[in-house]
């Protein structure tokens, strides 16, 4: 079925099954420490005994990498691990080596919050309260609280605003320290975690570059962005949880021997939104020098609407909390269990399905975290950074399609596989009119959108095969990814920002020969956290032109050099096996959109009225 934004197909693996056989496995019951969560962080575990072949399913992170198997060898390291200070108290993390010999100091689950619960349920962040003794950074912290279909909530809690960091052994030869580059990982707003991403293959090649990488943890779902639409509960507290773990990094990196005025931001997918929310707000000012939103905006239609808050009146109902003077204290006395079985009962599926907003919960612009009254004001207010936006070939392969056949769930959004294998223009016409040409959005004018979406798309000649099919997830990858970074990239250029612009087009080897052509949505993801890669030139190029960014602030590949963004053009590094530096990226498709949205006073790209803008 279609899943959440930031990576197909995400389990929660079984921690606790993993952390008893495990144990029932080792010879020595005493002092023997199992981190089951960074073992079972390495994709299908193989133990040399029979049991292990219980965890062998357990498989994970991310569903569009490559399977390895991985023999888990259990140790009994009792040795003190790489010790820093810092102003919150003394940190002790663990050292490893690469199977290619780097060496890396690693240090888990730091607390950079209070953790948010209580009468901080709901709140700002705070900064965490100093520890006295050795504070032992040796294990992920569990994932923020959420709902999620399937979720086993004893991997998840309210007391999860940690962060990790990974650096080189060596001291840097640079007095400044070591750039940093800070990972905020995606998940819809509503799922993900830190420890979803292994640091043996962030330490291969990202720390291995003389890099020190940062993974942060933030409220989710109801806990991060429940919001009444007014001051009482404006919402956005995931991302204040961000602006809190950036806060902590300037006060502490230095001690890691990080260079905090060389600081870059980077997510995908709602990470990548994140990462455009952050760089609007004059709260992170000074915070980090330069952005790498990759598949995901602000501007977005599932990264920034109203509809948060009628779903938020919803939960308010379903815990009772409705009628009652002191709501927010009503709400904060509820349990963790409470909430996620209130925002289920009303939610039953990860995604909206058959509405082109796929999200439940998400940020909005709160004039608090952002002081303007739209995007364009934020835009011009925000502090000037370089930018590095980026977007996959296809995005919307994830989210258009069901990758199964009897799906019931939707009828268009996404599409079930028996209506893709016979997908024809009569089929692409009803789906657009019932999807996008709505008497809702566009009352006697339905029909006219309809027929303008259906004609601009049908002169489309990128697609020799299953063209419809093509084409309708190439429409739902503009409406979602490509027209809001696009139009970002543009107001950003023309507020005096410096940006460059990608497009990621290698296919992964899985993924060839189906139905659609292209890279989908996490693509490029492969290259900084799979231990594997199904090209090491792919591979090469994609690490060079973000570290190089965030190292001088141009992407560069030798030979390639990407030019900047203008305010009516975007010329783009296509990353691909051969890749290419290349012109003006889809002008006509951003065009289309602006001009539909002029005409007929709704925009579907940012989900936003336009008949007063």
């Amino acid at each position: 079925m279609a899943s959440l934004l930031g990576g197909p197909y995400f389990n929660y693996p079984e921690l606790n099954m993993a952390q008893k056989y495990l144990y029932e496995l080792s010879d020595s019951k005493t002092a023997l420490k199992i981190d089951a969560i960074d073992i079972v962080s390495t994709r299908t575990l193989k133990l040399e005994n029979e049991k292990g072949k219980v965890l062998k399913e357990l498989s994970t992170e991310f569903g569009l990498m490559p399977l390895e198997e991985t023999t888990v060898k259990l140790s009994t390291n009792l040795n003190i691990g790489p010790t820093v200070n810092t102003i919150y108290g003394k940190i002790e993390g663990i050292s490893i080596q690469t199977q290619l010999g780097f060496k890396a100091d690693i240090f888990l689950g730091i607390p950079y919050a209070k953790p948010p619960i209580g009468e901080l349920r709901f709140e700002k962040p705070q900064p965490p309260s100093p520890w006295k003794s050795t504070f032992k950074a040796e294990n992920f912290s569990l994932g923020c609280a959420t709902y999620y279909v399937g979720l086993n909530e004893s991997l998840v809690s309210e007391d999860c605003l940690t962060l990790n960091i990974m650096r080189p052994s060596a001291p840097s030869k640079n007095p400044v320290g070591y750039p940093v580059m800070v990972f905020i990982h995606g998940g819809g707003f509503i799922t993900g975690a830190s420890w979803n991403f292994p640091y043996q293959p962030i330490v291969e090649k990202l720390v291995k570059r003389e890099i020190i990488f940062v993974s942060i943890n933030y409220r989710l779902g109801p806990f991060g962005f429940y919001s009444t639409g007014n001051a009482f509960a404006p919402g956005n507290y995931g991302l204040w949880d961000q602006v809190e773990a950036l806060k902590f990094i300037q006060k502490t990196i230095s001690n890691f021997g990080g260079n905090s005025k060389s600081v870059t931001i980077f997510g995908e997918s709602a990470g990548g939104a994140s990462v455009s929310w952050l760089t609007l707000s004059s709260e992170t000012e000074g915070l980090f020098n330069r952005a790498i939103p990759m598949s995901g905006s602000s501007q977005a239609i599932w990264a920034n609407t109203e509809d948060v808050v009628g779903f938020s009146k919803n939960l308010t109902r379903e815990l009772g909390c409705d009628k009652v003077e002191d709501l927010k204290k009503c709400i904060q006395r509820s349990s963790t269990h409470e909430i996620i079985k209130a925002a289920k009962s009303f939610t039953p599926n990860t995604n909206r399905y058959d509405s082109p907003d796929f999200s439940y919960w998400n940020p909005r612009i709160d004039g608090d975290f952002v002081d303007a009254q739209n995007f364009d004001e934020a835009i011009k207010k925000a502090p000037k950074r370089e930018h590095f936006i980026g977007i996959d070939s296809q995005e919307d392969i994830t989210f258009a399609l069901v990758q199964s056949f009897n799906f019931t769930g939707a009828k268009y959004l996404p599409l079930p596989l028996e209506k893709e294998l016979h997908f024809r223009r009569e089929n692409f016409s009803a789906a657009i009119s019932a999807l996008l040409g709505t008497a809702e959005h566009f009352g006697k004018d339905k029909d006219k959108v309809t027929k303008k979406i259906v004609e601009f798309y049908e002169k489309n000649e990128n697609y020799k095969r299953n063209f419809f099919l093509q084409t309708f997830v190439q429409i739902f990858s503009d409406i979602h990814f490509n027209v809001p970074a696009m139009r970002e990239a543009k107001m950003k250029a023309a507020a005096g920002h410096k940006v460059f612009f990608y497009r990621y087009s290698h296919i992964l080897p899985e993924w060839r020969n189906r139905l659609v052509d292209g890279a989908r949505h996490g693509s490029e993801m492969e290259n900084f956290f799979s231990p594997t890669t199904s090209n090491l030139e792919v591979q090469q190029t994609t690490v060079d032109l973000f570290v190089n960014f965030a190292v001088k602030g141009i992407p560069t590949s030798a030979p390639l050099e990407a030019a900047p963004v203008t305010a009516t053009k975007i010329p783009f590094i296509d990353i691909n096996k051969i890749s290419k530096a290349q012109d003006n990226l889809w002008p006509d498709r951003t065009q289309f959109w602006d001009q539909l949205a002029k005409d007929y006073g709704f925009d579907w790209p940012s989900g936003r009225d336009t008949t007063n803008s």
